[in-house]
């Protein structure tokens, strides 16, 4: 399971499923489908909207989205989510082990998945803290 969204679709033409190291290919795969971890939190707030915001939907979203993140928080850089990582199994994360917005996005859509946060957790801890 990827731990993020790939930053483009497997069918497409340009898609690169591996973070190739070197130059000119590395630095395009970034954004040819390699998997980016911080995309996650968006994406579990939207695909609760869309599904239902109930308690089977939040565990199955769980499950599916937040679950293998959480894993990887025993790999790469113990206890942070990696900034990016390959599209295709085993999903190898090849960039910076500790990416801040990453980890971010792992505890937002954990809220959002088992407390039922309504509102937008960013602008609830923002405004929190006004």
């Amino acid at each position: 399971m990827p731990l993020g969204l790939r930053s483009l679709a497997a069918d497409e033409t340009s898609y690169v499923a591996r973070f190739q190291v070197g130059g000119h290919e590395r630095d395009g795969a970034y954004h040819q489908g390699i998997v980016w971890p911080w995309l996650i939190g968006p994406f579990v707030e939207a695909w609760l909207r869309v599904n239902g915001d109930n308690a089977p939907t939040r565990r199955s979203g769980h499950a599916r989205f937040v679950a293998p993140l959480l894993e990887h928080l025993q790999h790469a850089g113990l206890g942070h989510v990696s900034e990016i990582t390959d599209a295709e199994a085993p999903h190898t994360p090849p960039g910076c082990p500790f990416q801040a917005w990453s980890l971010r996005n792992c505890c937002v859509s954990t809220v959002s998945c088992w407390l039922n946060m309504k509102q937008n957790f960013s602008h609830r801890l923002a405004s929190s803290y006004i």
